[in-house]
């Protein structure tokens, strides 16, 4: 028996195949919801990130449903972060990937001070948010708020009554490509009202001006926010940001969640490889 010829190909094979560093943990993706919806709206795309590896959990606004006419976008941002930070600080330090849909795009601009990457490194964390990500969704400047933006007229779809305001059809102006009558019926049966003031409240932070990587993703049959208003929004963000379209409604989650899925799924690569670059 070969004795030193065996320990030299054991050490040899030991040199060759050092201790592998085990991969980083994917980042958690936070997903908050629109006006009148609530976390139910991401029911069908969760199951189909947690396919693609990715862990999710969703944002309950305070202002859906809410019987106090003065709760607004601080309180829903203040939801946002606390979602955002129980994320970051839980056990393995992922990191998160932000998404808003429709007006959640304005608490999730709101909700991010401070929590990016280099900033929670600043103060001594290991892990930030890497990526906010806007699911035709309003993504506006500081200083601005929906009812800057809906000019002198209210949109005709926007029932407002008593410092409150629901929509008017949803089914057509939310949901126009989804095909299941039942899945239609359920979510206009599970919309809420909400206080005014979210319109007329102003947004304080843009993430896109503010060292945070960011991404849109466009719905081209979205009757809620206009294609070329999408457009004009995404026009403000980096040239490397990240940019998709679905050929979808307002509502892609509903009507196409597994497309939605890996378009998040792509965002996030992309901000992962963004973090490495």
């Amino acid at each position: 028996m070969h004795l030193p010829r065996l320990l030299l190909a054991a050490a040899a094979t030991t040199m060759a195949s050092p201790t592998a560093v085990p991969p980083a943990p994917r980042p958690a993706v936070v997903l908050t919801p629109g006006a009148w919806h609530g976390p139910w709206a991401f029911d069908l795309v969760r199951p189909e990130l947690s396919a693609l590896g990715l862990s999710s959990s969703a944002v309950t606004l305070p202002t859906v449903g809410a019987t106090d006419p003065q709760v607004g976008v601080v309180e829903d941002a203040a939801a946002a972060r606390a979602e955002v930070l129980s994320q970051l600080d839980a056990p393995g330090e992922r990191d998160v990937v932000l998404v808003g849909h429709s007006y959640g795009g304005i608490v999730i601009s709101n909700a991010v001070e401070g929590l990016s990457l280099a900033g929670r490194r600043a103060a001594g964390k290991k892990n930030g948010v890497i990526g906010v990500l806007y699911l035709t969704a309003f993504a506006i400047p500081p200083g601005t708020s929906l009812r800057d933006g809906t000019g002198a007229t209210l949109p005709e779809w926007w029932n407002v009554t008593g410092g409150f305001f629901s929509p008017i059809n949803p089914a057509h102006i939310f949901y126009n490509d989804v095909t299941d009558p039942a899945l239609v019926a359920s979510s206009v049966a599970q919309l809420k009202p909400m206080p005014f003031r979210m319109v007329t409240d102003k947004t304080g932070f843009a993430p896109w001006d503010s060292g945070f990587n960011v991404g849109y993703i466009h719905a081209a049959l979205d009757n809620a926010i206009a294609p070329e208003v999408q457009n004009a929004m995404a026009s403000a963000f980096p040239a490397d940001s990240y940019v998709a379209t679905l050929n979808a409604s307002h509502s892609p989650f509903l009507s196409q969640p597994k497309n939605t899925a890996d378009k998040i799924n792509e965002a996030v690569l992309h901000f992962v490889s963004k973090k490495t670059a």
